[in-house]
């Protein structure tokens, strides 16, 4: 049974419910009404401004990663005790290193536009007897193993 308080609570949050709701709504829409030019194709076509202007545009990116080599080394001597510490953090497995990349280009006029991508992404795995090798040499007697090296990669046009 719903008394007169609680008609009052419920009218209370039906309200903010929909004022909420129709916030939301607008902010959204005014954020689809900030996407133009070449980067409405994504998002709603009909969004191209039809001036007479040429846009072009050539964008890229691109992101390295691995499990093992911190920041803190880049641009420094290395000596033994980090070529030592960077071995510990690579601990019994292997090296990985990854990479991913994305380079596009487009072109418009009016409404009609062209866009094109390349977009790539790599795996390698590096056993850690070979990045011993490098970063000390290796010891004359001593077997190494390259069990595990492993590479791959893709690379496809958008």
């Amino acid at each position: 049974m719903i008394t007169i308080n609680n008609k009052k609570y419920l009218i209370i949050i039906l309200s903010l419910l929909i004022l909420i709701s129709a916030s939301n709504l607008t902010i959204q829409a005014k954020d689809n009404n900030y996407i133009e030019g070449t980067k409405a194709y994504y998002n709603n076509p009909a969004l191209m401004k039809a001036d007479n202007n040429i846009e072009i545009n050539i964008y890229g990116q691109a992101a390295v990663a691995n499990n093992a080599i911190n920041i803190k080394y880049l641009n420094q001597h290395i000596d033994e005790s980090k070529k030592t510490e960077i071995l510990d953090n690579i601990g019994k497995k292997e090296l990985i290193l990854t990479g991913r990349g994305q380079q596009g280009f487009d072109i418009r006029y009016k409404n009609f536009t062209f866009f094109t991508g390349l977009s790539e992404a790599g795996l390698i795995a590096i056993p850690k007897d070979a990045i011993e090798i490098v970063l000390k040499g290796n010891e004359i007697g001593r077997e190494y193993s390259l069990d595990g090296a492993v590479g791959a990669g893709a690379v496809y046009l958008d």
